[in-house]
Order: C-alpha cells, then sequence, then structure tokens
C-alpha cells in the first residue's frame, strides 16, 4: 500500500508543478539514490557497494571485499575450457564421443536441412 500512495503523491507532485516525465524521472532517481546513500553508503561507498548492501547487508559486502578480487579462469588452467576450445576448431570430424564411469557424451555435426 505505501508504494501506491508514493507512486500517486509523485504523480500528484509532478501534475501540481507541471513537470515533464524525463525530469521528474531525474527528480524521483535522485531522490532515490540520496535516500539509498544516506541509509547504506556514509562512509563513501560505491554506487555498486551500496546496491549489493541494499541487496545483501554492509558485513556480507565486508566479507566479499576480505575473499579479495573475484578470480578469473584462464582456459590455460581449466581442462573443460581446454576441451571445449580444442572440439570446437574446425576439423574434418564430425562427432566427439566422452564417455567416464556412469556417463557419456555424444556431440555431432549434422548437415542444415
Amino acid at each position: 500500500m505505501a508504494s501506491i500512495n508514493l507512486i500517486e503523491a509523485f504523480q500528484e507532485f509532478k501534475d501540481a508543478e507541471n513537470i515533464d516525465r524525463p525530469t521528474m524521472m531525474k527528480v524521483v532517481e535522485d531522490v532515490f539514490k540520496t535516500l539509498l546513500r544516506k541509509k547504506y553508503g556514509s562512509d563513501g561507498a560505491s554506487d555498486e557497494e551500496i546496491l549489493l548492501r541494499f541487496f545483501t547487508s554492509k558485513e556480507e559486502v565486508d566479507k566479499m571485499h576480505a575473499a579479495g578480487p573475484a578470480r578469473s579462469y584462464s582456459p590455460n588452467g581449466n581442462p573443460l575450457l581446454n576441451l571445449v576450445a580444442e572440439i570446437s576448431k574446425p576439423t574434418e570430424r564430425n562427432s566427439v564421443y566422452i564417455q567416464r564411469p556412469n556417463f557419456s557424451l555424444r556431440l555431432e555435426k549434422r548437415r542444415a536441412l
């Protein structure tokens, strides 16, 4: 219910002040950014961090920072990526078959109809 009242309040303000839609959208955006920054970003946090804090918590974001930067994966260090890269290269073969205990995978090229 509160969100409907808020929408109606913004609509009434827009109409009363004769504000065009793009200007009103900017006002609404600025209001919400200010509110979010005031509640979740008083320590100079970036917009991205404020959104993370909004959806999780400051403690969870602090844990993310403590864990260090996200890992990047290179094809050289990942056997599955190496396999996909290798079988993706153009060759004369028309199928690939992988078999392990309790698992098998067959990929075949077929001509378009």
